[in-house]
């Protein structure tokens, strides 16, 4: 498997492990109600995913948030020049099509 997926799950698991242990921390610990202490967890990994993957954007170390530092990078399925002969020929079609007249007149 590629190291990318790995990458990929753990930086969005991460997260909700983090919170996961804050619930337990909180429940247990200071013994809040467990209704707080899901709000407090489902605060927490919502925040800790957005926050860090906009963090990581401007400081890229941020990701050790996230369990692994750096966005996964996969391999494009179309190259550049797949789709350059891509438009060149949607091009093409659209001129043809616009070349041939229907004029109508009587």
């Amino acid at each position: 498997m590629n190291k990318n997926i790995y990458k990929a799950i753990v930086r969005s698991l991460t997260p909700w492990v983090i919170s996961g242990v804050v619930y337990v921390i909180t429940h247990l610990g200071y013994h809040v109600s467990l209704s707080t202490a899901a709000a407090i967890a489902t605060v927490l990994g919502t925040v800790v995913t957005i926050g860090a993957h906009a963090l990581e954007v401007k400081w890229p170390w941020f990701g050790v948030f996230l369990g692994w530092i750096g966005a996964p990078a996969y391999q494009p399925t179309v190259t550049k020049k797949q789709l350059q002969a891509e438009i060149a020929n949607l091009t093409a079609q659209l001129e043809a099509g616009s070349n041939t007249s229907t004029s109508t007149a009587t």
